[in-house]
């Protein structure tokens, strides 16, 4: 080898995680949609909380994703937030959600927004840049009657097609 040292470049690999952050208010919870789903005749639910969703994916630090809410998505005196890697979401028993997205290919321009706010707030992620998506979630408590998960499952369904969804350009998931 002659003296010489020959170094190999290694490669770092990052991996991209997917954030899943949900925004809600600190005081109320909206109404409306409690009354739109009582003029459909479904009087099973009892109750009904809304958050605002955010997914981002990038090489982000816990650090930087709650800089990114504190910062840019809430409003520190009206709303809070939680967010976690969205493959190890928590799950609350006995609430139904329906979470709804706008579909592959639809302009989401909240989205392109919050990207170009990252950027203001100079969070690095490279060499990987920020994606993000938009979305909105509902989470359904049931009167603790004798409501079948069969029958839970077909109220939300309706709900969703009906009331909270335009499948045009969205598309929603049901859990339970």
């Amino acid at each position: 080898m002659n003296g010489s040292v020959y170094w190999r470049k290694k490669e770092i690999k990052t991996l991209a995680m997917k954030w899943k952050i949900e925004i809600y208010n600190k005081f109320s919870q909206p109404s409306g949609v409690a009354q739109d789903i009582i003029d459909l005749g479904i009087d099973q639910v009892e109750s009904i909380n809304f958050s605002r969703l955010y997914f981002l994916e990038g090489n982000l630090s816990i650090g930087q994703v709650e800089q990114i809410c504190s910062q840019l998505l809430a409003d520190r005196i009206t709303e809070n937030y939680r967010f976690y890697e969205e493959k190890s979401a928590p799950r609350d028993n006995g609430i139904s959600q329906i979470e709804v997205v706008f579909k592959s290919g639809v302009t989401d321009t909240v989205a392109e927004n919050i990207c170009k706010g990252i950027g203001d707030l100079d969070i690095s992620c490279l060499p990987e840049t920020i994606t993000a998506q938009t979305g909105r979630q509902y989470n359904f408590h049931f009167r603790a009657d004798q409501t079948s998960p069969q029958s839970k499952r077909d109220l939300l369904e309706i709900i969703a097609t009906r009331l909270l969804a335009n499948e045009v350009i969205e598309s929603f998931n049901i859990s339970m």
